[in-house]
């Protein structure tokens, strides 16, 4: 008479192979609780970022955005990641230490360059003597009149002080702010994650 493997156990290895055939049942049903409630409750969410600059709460909106150049034509950005530095008024030192930072850093950006563009958003028109500075010292950099009308939706939600400076993802969410207190570096950092 052949004797079949299940004839052999014991009722302890059973008991022990039940025990295991339930842990594996109960093991996906766990992990989708777990999910579930930290989904619908938010704990164990983490709440910090690892961003450099000031992450904008809610972002802003600036796919409709009216720009025109300084001939009158209108300009219509390109879908990549934008350096806004808006120029208040006549260009302060902290603006000009702000085109100089946001130059650098586009230009270590090496291959990954011609992914970011860097607008210059005048708020009132331009000097002769800075549109020549524009020219001799950050050639490339597109320099656009602001609508006021449109530009107060970001510069009262940010509070927009001189020498601060926006960074734009390709759909036009304005989702970060730089300061003074923040870095040339700080800005690479983040393009180095989000310019990939």
């Amino acid at each position: 008479m052949q004797m079949y493997a299940e004839d052999s156990l014991t009722e302890a290895t059973i008991r022990s192979n039940r025990r295991k055939l339930a842990v594996l049942l109960i093991i996906p049903l766990v992990v989708l609780a777990t999910a579930y409630a930290v989904f619908y409750t938010g704990f164990g969410v983490p709440t910090g970022t690892t961003n450099k600059g000031e992450l904008i709460q809610p972002p802003i909106a600036t796919e409709d955005f009216v720009y025109n150049k300084l001939d009158g034509s209108l300009y219509t950005p390109e879908s990549l990641w934008h350096m806004v530095i808006p120029v208040l008024g006549d260009c302060s030192t902290a603006c000009r230490d702000t085109l100089y930072t946001t130059r650098q850093v586009h230009l270590r950006q090496g291959k990954r360059a011609i992914d970011i563009d860097r607008i210059a958003v005048l708020t009132s028109p331009p000097t002769a003597e800075f549109v020549a500075f524009m020219e001799a010292e950050h050639p490339g950099t597109t320099m656009v009149m602001a609508n006021q009308a449109q530009w107060a939706l970001v510069s009262e939600p940010t509070q927009l002080a001189d020498g601060d400076y926006f960074l734009v993802d390709p759909r036009g969410w304005l989702m970060m702010a730089y300061r003074s207190e923040h870095t040339g570096e700080d800005l690479l950092f983040d393009l180095k994650k989000l310019v990939r």
